[in-house]
């Protein structure tokens, strides 16, 4: 579906500043991360991968090493793709496909996944939805997402993005069971080379104002937030935060990555992928954080991984 669901209106800015409304950011990090992909025959794909991981044990002081593998099969037929994952810890299963396609185009999915070991499991169904023009140059995009799990919570995830020719603007909201924790708004102009925006997350009671501007080998992106709550700490005491991001082609085969943050500490992340050959692709990432320094847990992390696609 077209680029202007109310994720996708700033779905690359994220990605350079590191930004996701919607995941808690992992506290573990890749340490080495080995990646097969394959496509034996039309619509089908197999791929495996093999990553270690470390965690800071708070409790203990230490860092905890695991590793995860996971085989993912999927397919598409009759436009509609199924997908089967087996994992170390997880099954998943999932079928996404068009259900209407006339004026209206509508999209929906199914997700199931299963964790025997820790008994737990959950399902999840999501429904994509853009208008025809409405009116002039306007349209509406909608997503919903219901998820159920064995504890019987519920939660619900609502999307809504209006576009009209270069502008954006929507709301999106988050409900885990009868307690909404997460409300989004954001307005987005959408120029040649270039995105503005403002946005709030009212639950995290932040505001911010960025850009993304893109040239011809590299785009950067910044964002400033402002932190209304009671004991905010930003930059030298005050509210305000600022991240940055962006990438660049250092050449054909190889790109660079970056995004950092300044406010009460900084951090600072990049990576470097290399493309050896049409198989072979090696990427090194390495994190810094300040906020670290005076603790026990190492403020620099590094990890690579390396990729075979067949």
């Amino acid at each position: 579906m077209p680029n202007y669901f109310f994720d996708d209106v700033l779905r690359a800015t994220n990605s350079h500043l590191g930004v996701n409304h919607w995941s808690p950011p992992s506290a573990k990090w890749d340490k080495l991360s080995l990646n097969f992909k394959s496509a034996p025959s039309k619509g089908l794909n197999v791929d495996y991968s093999m990553v270690k991981q470390e965690e800071w044990d708070v409790s203990k002081n230490e860092a905890k090493a695991s590793e995860k593998n996971t085989t993912t099969i999927a397919r598409t037929k009759d436009g509609k793709k199924y997908t089967f994952a087996m994992a170390s810890d997880a099954f998943k299963q999932g079928v996404a496909g068009n259900l209407f396609n006339d004026g209206w185009k509508i999209d929906g999915a199914i997700a199931l996944e299963q964790k025997p070991i820790k008994k737990e499991w959950k399902h999840k169904g999501t429904l994509s939805a853009a208008s025809p023009v409405m009116s002039d140059k306007m349209r509406l995009w909608f997503n919903a997402e219901i998820e159920y799990n064995q504890k019987k919570e519920t939660t619900s995830t609502a999307k809504l993005s209006v576009s009209y020719d270069q502008w954006h603007a929507g709301v999106a909201g988050q409900m885990k069971g009868d307690k909404i924790e997460k409300k989004h708004a954001q307005v987005c102009y959408n120029d040649k080379n270039a995105q503005y925006f403002a946005r709030s997350d009212l639950a995290a009671q932040t505001a911010g104002m960025g850009c993304s501007i893109e040239h011809d080998s590299f785009t950067h992106s910044y964002e400033a937030v402002y932190d209304w709550t009671k004991d905010a700490k930003g930059i030298k005491g005050t509210p305000v935060s600022i991240i940055g991001g962006g990438d660049y082609d250092l050449s054909k085969q190889t790109g660079l990555s970056y995004n950092w943050f300044i406010g009460e500490t900084w951090n600072y992340n990049q990576s470097v992928a290399h493309k050896m050959t049409d198989n072979w692709s090696v990427s090194a990432n390495q994190a810094f954080d300040a906020g670290r320094l005076n603790g026990k847990q190492p403020a620099y992390d590094l990890g690579f991984s390396l990729t075979y696609k067949l």
